[in-house]
Parts: structure tokens; sequence; C-alpha cells
């Protein structure tokens, strides 16, 4: 996608499908000419307030037509957008807003009173609601700026494509959240490579459930790139997705492994599920056998496996649909495999520390490098140059390849534990742990779980009394539920290596020994 901007792309979808249905929510339906319409008028509004390329604006709103208006209208105008993790806590988003020097922030009303509290941490220039009612003291209405500007389009001269135009937190190894920056190009290369690995078409309808601004991104532009339509749902509830799918020709969707649990568990499917829904993208973890196979009896060969990270966005390797078919009748192995790397990737397996493809079969670190690959990170000169050091995305992942060119993830040498289609470093959690009373030493770790892929759970020796409970709750508040332990262990010492630091790998062993891998 070199040259091309957000605004550009955007512009396109318009001008090519403007009578085509583009976007529902509810009992709401806008085309491409009143979606894409309004959008443009809410990326005018921010820059008739002073906001401009390389200006950051965070987005504190639940997935709604009003995120996507919001969203894709300052990207449109060229505006940098640092999407705020509504499941996060206060003290997360205002470390974020300070971190990348936020000029505005944008709030919905559901998340009115997080946004009071996180406005009483940080000082911001402007804040926008984004409705008469989602107006904090001395905010505007964006809606309300957005109806005096127009909606055609508009070329802004000074938008350069391969500028910075989505900054994505993600967990810290250091305790701290980072911003991964991507450009126009970036983004925009991972998310065609999204259209066609994910198996979008032209007369798409794809059920959102899973977050816009994080996951659920890989699917939303890249469904309008091809001219279909996006059916906002909200979050995920297995009854909604359900009339969903009985009200309309729904033919796809992303989730995570727990969701499909959820939606099966949920009751008879109608025969329209099985009929016209073609594709379920999944990611974050992979699928058990078992659920796989009642899964496909359920709803036939429709399943994408995606392996990504914010780094490359969605774009690594991917497990097809006849790929899932493989291994259901000849190589199950192939249920532990991430796939084959994407078409717009390189991909390779080195030793420590070098750049040079290991042999097949040999274990290393994996390396990516493509047009989607990040810039770098906010303000972490030596976290980027690590990362992305001699021209390759160190991605932290180890993992070897088969003979036949699929690629298997084993371990993490990041510290970094994924549950429910989050990422969750162990440092941030135990961080917070340390700060407990009662919390002497804390170890946290992801041991395998059937509904969350892998469940944080909190190794700690105490040096007073204190229920588990409370040391849960302590860090939901701190950190948010996405953070908190599912279970907390109490043990007299934590074991140690040589050197005299915790002992991560021996802890993760009584856990992993009987399993191929240690990753879930």
């Amino acid at each position: 996608m070199r040259g091309r901007s957000f605004g550009a792309v955007l512009d396109g979808c318009a001008m090519r499908f403007a009578r085509k249905p583009a976007l529902s929510s509810g009992e709401r339906d806008w085309t491409y000419g009143e979606a894409i319409g309004s959008l443009r008028a809410v990326g005018r509004a921010l820059r008739k307030q002073g906001l401009r390329p390389g200006d950051r604006v965070g987005l504190l709103i639940g997935d709604s037509p009003e995120l996507v208006l919001s969203l894709y209208g300052a990207l449109w105008a060229g505006i940098t957008v640092v999407p705020l993790n509504v499941r996060l806590s206060v003290g997360d988003h205002a470390y974020m807003l300070e971190d990348c020097e936020a000029r505005a922030l944008i709030v919905d009303e559901k998340h009115l009173e997080h946004g009071a509290r996180l406005l009483s941490q940080v000082d911001v220039e402007m804040v926008f609601g984004t409705s008469p009612g989602a107006v904090l003291d001395d905010g505007q209405a964006l809606d309300v700026l957005a109806g005096r500007e127009g909606i055609g389009p508009q070329a802004f001269a000074d938008i350069d494509p391969g500028s910075e135009v989505w900054i994505q937190y993600t967990g810290g190894t250091t305790g701290r959240p980072k911003g991964a920056i991507h450009s126009h190009e970036t983004m925009l290369a991972a998310l065609f490579g999204c259209a066609l690995e994910f198996d979008i078409r032209p007369d798409e309808v794809c059920a959102h459930v899973t977050p816009l601004t994080h996951s659920g991104a890989a699917m939303f532009l890249p469904v309008w790139m091809r001219g279909g339509t996006n059916l906002i749902l909200g979050g995920f509830e297995p009854d909604a997705l359900l009339h969903a799918i009985e009200s309309r020709p729904v033919t796809s969707t992303l989730m995570v492994p727990t969701m499909i649990s959820s939606f099966l568990e949920s009751g008879n499917l109608p025969d329209r599920a099985r009929s016209e829904l073609r594709t379920i993208v999944y990611g974050a973890a992979p699928i058990s056998r078992p659920l796989l196979e009642q899964s496909m009896d359920a709803f036939g060969p429709v399943f994408i496996q995606g392996y990504g990270q914010t780094e490359a966005f969605s774009q690594i390797a991917t497990l097809g649909k006849s790929d899932h078919l493989l291994a259901m009748r000849e190589r199950p192995e192939l249920l532990s495999s991430a796939g084959r790397p994407v078409a717009i990737a390189e991909v390779i397996v080195v030793g420590d520390g070098g750049v040079e493809q290991a042999e097949t079969g040999a274990v290393g670190e994996i390396l990516v490098r493509g047009p989607h690959v990040i810039l770098g990170y906010l303000n972490k000169p030596e976290q980027t140059a690590a990362t992305l050091g001699e021209g390759w995305l160190r991605t932290g992942d180890v993992g070897r390849f088969d003979e036949d060119g699929y690629l298997y993830l084993l371990d993490r040498k990041n510290d970094m534990i994924i549950t429910g289609g989050f990422n969750v470093y162990s440092k941030e959690v135990e961080t917070a742990l340390d700060d407990h009373p009662a919390v002497a030493q804390s170890c946290v770790i992801g041991v395998p779980d059937e509904k969350w892929g892998e469940a944080v759970t909190a190794v700690v020796v105490l040096e007073a009394a204190a229920e588990a409970d409370a040391i849960i709750d302590f860090v939901k508040a701190q950190k948010g539920s996405v953070y908190a332990p599912k279970s907390i262990e109490v043990v007299e010492e934590l074991p140690q290596t040589s050197l005299g630091k915790v002992d991560k790998s021996a802890l993760r062993e009584r856990f992993w020994s009987d399993r191929d891998r240690a990753v879930n």
C-alpha cells in the first residue's frame, strides 16, 4: 500500500460502493456514501478544532457506530489515533495519554465516569463527547461539530502516507505499556493482507464481536475494501450473535476460541448459520481438537487461524480452511501449528542473536519482515533497536518450521501471557501484586486453561495474612479485569536459578510438562 493513506482508501470505497450497504447496528443501516460521508464530517470537525497530522487523539469508546465515525474519521483526516482498551484501568489510560502527549480525548456516554476520572489524572487540550450526553466539563459534542461540516471527499495536502497514524499500546516487559507506531502504509498493508488471507469477499456480511480498536480491526476495513457490510454487535453476547445470524445473511465473524465455545454452548444453532456462515477467523490461541471437532460438526470447514502481533498486525501466519480439513482427516498435529507465513510477510526461524534462517525443524526465535511492520515504539529507542534491529522484527516467540512450511510456536522469549485474546505481560501484574501490603514476593505465569487458552496465575509469598480474592480484587482495581489473576497460589518460597533470580521455568514446568508446547 505504498503511497496510500487511510483517506485515499476510504474515499475509494465511497466512490466504488456508494449505494451498497456498508454499516449496520441495531435498527440503523448506512450505505457507503452515508457512512463515509459521516466520518469525513467528523474528520473535518477535528481538523477545524486545530488537530493536524502528528497530533494524537485518545479514543475511550466501546464498539458502536460512534466509534467507527470517530476512529476512521480521525484516520481519514490524517490524525493519529490512540485506541484505549476500555477494559483497562484509569491508571493505564493516564499513562498512555501522557506518554503519547495526546492533544485530545474522545469519550462515549457509556464510559463517561471513567473519562472523568481519567481527566482528573491527566491534562489534554481538547475533550470531545461522541454526543451531547457524553460531554464532560469544558468538552464539546463531536456529532454536533460534525453536523456543521461537509461530507464530500477532499485531499489534505499535509498527509504523508509514511507518517504515523495509529499508536497501539501493548503490554511491556518493564511493567509499562509501550506504544507501537504504525503509519498509513504499514497499517494498510496489514489490512490488505487480512482481506486476502481471511477470504473476504464482495458480498461479505461480517458480524463483529471482538473490539474494533484491536483484533476486530483486522476485519473491519478489509470488509469495506471488498464492498461488504460490517455489522456491529457491541461486544460478544451469544444470544445477540444468534439473533444476528437468524435475521441476516451473516457470512463471517472473528472470535477467540473462548467465544466459539460459549457460542456453541448457547443453544441450537439456526440452519442459516450452517448454510451461510462461511468464515470464522480465530486467533490469540490455537483451538483444542475437541472444540474444533465440535465446531466443524456445527459449522463445517469454515475456520481460519490467524497468528500475528501488534507489531505486525494480524499478519505473520495463517492456518487456512483447507489446513483445518487436513488436520481433521490426516494430520492432527497441524492443530498445534500457527499455519504457513502470509503472503505479505517473510518469516524465518533463527538461532540466538542471528538473522540467518535455521535448518528445517531447528528451534529458534521467529523473525518477520514486510511492509506491515511497525515504525518503532514511542519514546523507547532501546526497545525499538532491540526489536527491529537488522531489518527484522524479533517477535519474542520461539518456534520451528516443519518440512511442509508449517510454523509451530513452542514458547515465548518475552514474558507474555495470552488470555482470552488479550496480551498480558507478567511484569505488569507482578508490579501490581508487589504493591499489595501482604505480598512479599510474586511470580506470574500463564497456565493451560480450556476456556481462556492461558489463565493468569500468581504464585506469591506472603508476609501477612490475606485472602486470595482480596489480592485478585486489588490487582483488578489497579490494572483492570484482563490483568487480574484467575487464581492465587501461596508458597513459602519461590524457586530460584543459580543466579538468584526467580525460576519461572520451574514453576511453569509443573503446569506444562504434559504439553507439546509451552504456549497455548
